[in-house]
């Protein structure tokens, strides 16, 4: 809900299930392509549950976490 930008990915919506509760259920990653970041900084909008480690975004730079990111647990991405 509420993305902006040139990419969104949106795990909930294309999730198997005919509710909430059933999409809320399902498990699995959500991995991009490489990309380059060819500024000094990037931002993400995230929606969803705050649950680091588990429902999040995390930031790999030659394969270290550079960062990591959860929604506030609401669907409305921040």
């Amino acid at each position: 809900m509420g993305g902006k930008g040139a990419r969104v990915a949106n795990s909930h919506a294309s999730a198997p299930g005919s509710n909430i509760q059933e999409k809320d259920s399902q498990t699995g990653v959500l991995l991009s392509d490489p990309f380059t970041i060819s500024r000094h900084f990037i931002t993400f909008q995230v929606g969803g549950g705050a649950h680091r480690g588990r429902t999040c975004v995390t930031l790999l730079v030659d394969g270290q976490v550079a960062a990591t990111v959860t929604g506030k647990n609401q669907n409305r991405m921040t």
